[in-house]
């Protein structure tokens, strides 16, 4: 049996009568480690979490505890996002050791992405993007400490996260949504009359509960009729 997986970084294969993890190091070292069964699907389930597992012992360092959680978290939607992530972390915080991060690290990695401008970010990166990256290294450092590869994950500092950017219409867009509704509410009042009477159920399910409401009222009202709030809720 031999089953690659790239981007979990290791392969399953035959060794003395059994199945075995195999990887390579950052320097090219062969590494080989008995999962304990020969069963293929067994392997397969126990394989990311003791890749997870050896590969965090092999060092304390961000990038190989990084390199873990991925190896664990194989196979999920986030994991793709966090080898994006991790181009921006892997400089300043590849070779430390979380308990050697500090707040003034998490602060220059601020700076330096918002002040990074290029074709796709000429104002810098925006505070957003920087709030996902410094949180995905929290991700991966609480998980750490929960599996207890660490002691405890240090504080990282992120930027507050910006708030959803809210839409607003121009003149012109205000102007032809207003003269939109005006030509809708004329019409309800000209023809709203003859399908109330027709079919009140079909001609009030037409239009949303707002619409519906103004529309009956204005009709009882032309129609002189008694209580219109009552006869209009009743088909809402």
């Amino acid at each position: 049996m031999s089953n690659n997986n790239e981007q979990s970084g290791y392969a399953i294969r035959r060794y003395r009568g059994g199945l075995a993890l195999v990887w390579y190091d950052e320097q090219g070292k062969r590494h080989r480690h008995s999962i304990g069964t020969s069963d293929p699907r067994e392997a397969e389930r126990q394989a990311p979490a003791l890749f997870a597992e050896l590969t965090a012992r092999q060092g304390d360092t961000v990038e190989s505890l990084w390199n873990a959680y991925i190896s664990a978290r194989s196979g999920r939607a986030i994991v793709t996002t966090m080898r994006y992530t991790w181009r921006a972390l892997a400089k300043r915080f590849g070779p430390m050791t979380p308990e050697s991060i500090t707040t003034a690290d998490c602060r220059a990695h601020i700076n330096e992405r918002r002040n990074k401008k290029t074709k796709q970010t000429p104002n810098g990166v925006g505070d957003g993007t920087i709030h996902t990256e410094l949180g995905h290294l929290r991700m991966v450092l609480v998980w750490a400490e929960n599996e207890r590869y660490i002691d405890k994950a240090p504080h990282i500092e992120r930027p507050s996260k910006p708030k959803p950017s809210e839409k607003h219409l121009t003149k012109i867009e205000a102007k032809r949504s207003l003269m939109a509704q005006q030509r809708h509410t004329f019409g309800c009042s000209l023809s709203w009359r003859w399908e109330l009477a027709r079919d009140p159920l079909r001609c009030c399910n037409s239009l949303g509960t707002a619409a519906t409401l103004r529309a009956v009222l204005l009709i009882c009202a032309t129609q002189k009729l008694k209580h219109p709030t009552r006869v209009a809720q009743s088909f809402l």
